[in-house]
């Protein structure tokens, strides 16, 4: 019990030293104010050196992204897909309707706690998966792919922030990771929605 709780309150620690550092200010004195861009994006967080620090002292594996939204984006599913007896199964999720313009997706694994979810300026979010299995058992190869450079969202399409699979297979081909037969893994995806939901 006392682990659990020490374990969320370093993922909030962790949630507000990453808030703490705007990437994108806004200057209020552009002259480009009536051109507003719909254009969406998501891209790796540049995180402060305090951040940094106290990741260091926290044995965990982690992806922190800076996502940019327009105002079609009624809400947000974030998945947790794991592969369990021969099949990719949805291990946890968490929608939400509380989106704003500028957020931060944090995913944190630790050894015996998984944890995703969102940030913003007055709204945050987040699941606690409990444990998960995140490093393999040996095997011939392994894939650990996260979302490394800016990226483009679309509306209703599901995309892979972090994929990290053992497999014994000579060659591998990537795509979509439900189709990927391998040993062990699991992967985090977001889909921006233009339907609301309900809290």
């Amino acid at each position: 019990m006392k682990k659990t709780i020490c374990l969320i309150l370093c993922f909030m620690t962790f949630l507000t030293l990453t808030a703490c550092q705007n990437t994108n200010p806004v200057d209020d004195k552009s002259e480009d104010t009536d051109q507003v861009s719909d254009t969406m994006t998501i891209k790796s967080a540049v995180l402060s050196d305090e951040t940094q620090d106290l990741l260091y002292f926290i044995d965990g594996k982690y992806a922190v992204y800076d996502l940019n939204i327009n105002d079609e984006v009624k809400s947000a599913t974030m998945c947790l897909w794991t592969y369990e007896n021969d099949a990719w199964v949805q291990n946890s999720s968490i929608k939400s309707a509380r989106v704003e313009k500028n957020m931060r997706i944090v995913i944190y694994a630790l050894s015996d706690n998984f944890s995703f979810g969102a940030i913003g300026q007055d709204e945050k979010w987040m699941v606690d998966a409990g444990k998960v299995v995140v490093d393999f058992k040996e095997s011939l190869g392994s894939v650990k792919q996260l979302l490394a450079v800016d990226y483009e969202p679309q509306l209703n399409q599901e995309m892979t922030l972090w994929l990290k699979l053992s497999h014994d297979n000579e060659q591998l081909e990537l795509g979509d990771f439900r189709n990927i037969k391998c040993n062990e893994g699991f992967a985090v995806t977001l889909t921006l929605s233009d339907q609301e939901v309900d809290y």
